[in-house]
């Protein structure tokens, strides 16, 4: 591709490249206009995506969630993935910058309401434009924006998982009821559940951490009902330490529907409750009916258990306090400040709460926590024959 130069001042507000790896482009800010409301890039890429501004002409100021700076010609300023900002101008003339955001895969712009509250992200600028014409890059980042938008679509259609919704309060029907008799060809399917777990998850969930006991559950004859903030689908993700690296690679994996929203979970439903680690935890954990069900399950004394960042959530919940636990060494911090003691080991088991390093150690995470679903299961099996006895006599 020969050289190109791109002039601001033959398209104040065009965007002359849109690649998956980076989005640039200008913009011209008008005096007078006041800020908008805050917004982050969090979600973009698989850790967020970073955005830089260099003023051109005027000055613009930049509020950074409270404080605010003033950028000038010839100076540049950088947003962090979790920055909250937004910006305006701050000249008596029109003020220009050249600004880009990488990497520019959506949901690019996570929207803040003006109580502070997150909003739903967003695809940001679907259809970019320099001098009327589409920029570089498009051809590869447009199928990206139409598979996400699609997505959401898909999701937010009815009945996600193949089968009805619940009513309100009931549980959701087993997935596998979903299979035809057809598509069984005689593969014989669970009669009667032993139990029923909820499984906690959210956007970023890790894939392993999620799947195995979605699958070793059912495998061992239990019903395995995945919460979530809402009934939709959501994007799993793996995540790795690659060699020579200090901290975790995150990579695109499955995606996963939820059979259940937090706030229509009956937590006197579930004969024990998981939560899956990866990012979700860091934002689900201030889910209210979330933690509402996870302290009804401690009450109860049903089994608990968690998986990696998964600590965040039973930390937030308030029912660590006084328990040996382990969790990925990076969120020892989370459980030892709300009063737990943390273990270096693959898996603790602490009364009913089993908590298990990452995702290596599922196997061992979900042999102790069946372990107390088992003797439970057994100890409903045995009631009804105890009572039958004792009224026999």
């Amino acid at each position: 591709m020969p050289p190109r130069v791109f002039d601001w001042h033959d398209d104040p507000t065009g965007t002359f490249l849109a690649a998956p790896q980076i989005r640039a482009r200008f913009t011209r800010y008008t005096p007078g206009a006041g800020y908008r409301p805050y917004h982050t890039h969090e979600d973009a890429g698989p850790g967020g995506a970073w955005e830089t501004w260099v003023v051109l002409e005027g000055a613009v100021a930049f509020d950074f969630d409270g404080t605010e700076v003033i950028v000038r010609r010839g100076q540049a300023v950088t947003a962090s993935p979790q920055e909250k900002h937004r910006d305006r101008c701050a000249s008596d003339e029109p003020a220009v910058a050249f600004l880009c955001v990488t990497p520019h895969t959506p949901p690019t712009h996570t929207q803040y309401g003006e109580d502070g509250q997150r909003l739903a992200a967003r695809p940001g600028v679907t259809d970019p434009t320099w001098l009327g014409a589409p920029p570089l890059g498009f051809e590869q980042s447009a199928p990206v924006f139409a598979a996400w938008v699609a997505a959401q679509a898909a999701a937010a259609a009815p009945a996600t998982n193949g089968h009805a919704p619940a009513p309100a309060g009931a549980p959701p029907a087993p997935r596998y009821e979903a299979i035809t008799a057809e598509e069984r060809n005689g593969t014989p399917m669970p009669a009667h559940p032993r139990g029923r777990v909820l499984l906690v998850i959210g956007d970023a969930a890790e894939a392993t951490d999620t799947l195995y006991p979605w699958m070793r559950l059912m495998e061992a004859g239990y019903a395995c009902d995945v919460a979530a903030p809402e009934v939709r689908d959501y994007q799993l993700v793996l995540h790795e330490v690659p060699p020579g690296w200090h901290i975790t690679r995150e990579s695109p994996g499955y995606s996963f529907a939820a059979d259940v929203a937090f706030e229509s979970v009956d937590a006197d439903a579930y004969d024990g409750i998981l939560i899956s680690g990866g990012r979700a935890p860091e934002y689900i954990r201030y889910d209210a009916a979330l933690l509402a069900a996870v302290r009804r399950q401690v009450a109860l004394g049903r089994p608990v258990g968690s998986v990696c960042h998964g600590i965040e959530v039973l930390a937030t919940a308030g029912v660590i306090a006084g328990k040996r636990v382990t969790c990925v060494p990076k969120c020892r911090f989370d459980a030892e400040v709300c009063g737990a003691t943390y273990v270096a080991a693959p898996v603790v088991v602490d009364g009913r709460m089993v908590t298990a390093r990452g995702a290596r150690d599922g196997w061992l995470w979900m042999r102790e926590f069946l372990k107390l679903l088992d003797a439970d299961a057994a100890a409903r099996a045995a009631a009804p024959a105890a009572a039958g006895a004792g009224a026999g006599a």
